[in-house]
């Protein structure tokens, strides 16, 4: 049997043909997407959010910590010979950690104002549906 006619390599292709489509559509999204931001006026420092900045602080880190630890504890005890069922009240800790990690990480990005919009009070338009939403008539 030929290479290419193996199972492993029939299912890679047809998981490349089913996926291409959908990498190329994003990718055109993307390219859309920068050239609407370019039209408006934004600098290339502001289209490019590196998220990790936004989610790097002490409670994150500290929390990040505590994962790592707790999996290299998981890790040793696989390797001393221990079993699933031992390790499996350390994997409850372990994700455990991992969503304080995902809260922390969420609650810096929040701090930093990820997501937020810079609005001029110019550019925001009151029609007069949402006058009434905004502003209480009393």
């Amino acid at each position: 049997m030929w290479c290419s006619q193996t199972p492993l390599f029939i299912h890679q292709r047809e998981v490349m043909r089913s996926i291409e489509p959908v990498i190329g559509e994003c990718t055109k999204k993307i390219h859309r997407a920068d050239a609407r931001l370019k039209e408006d006026g934004h600098s290339e420092d502001k289209r490019i959010v590196d998220v990790t900045t936004m989610i790097e602080s002490e409670d994150s880190a500290t929390a990040d910590a505590k994962v790592k630890a707790k999996q290299g504890e998981i890790d040793e005890l696989i390797a001393g010979g221990g079993t699933t069922m031992q390790a499996l009240p350390l994997k409850e800790e372990l994700e455990e950690y991992v969503q304080a990690r995902a809260m922390a990480q969420a609650a810096t990005m929040l701090e930093k104002g990820f997501g937020k919009e810079e609005t001029k009070p110019e550019d925001v338009v009151i029609t007069p549906e949402v006058f009434d939403i905004y502003i209480p008539c009393f």
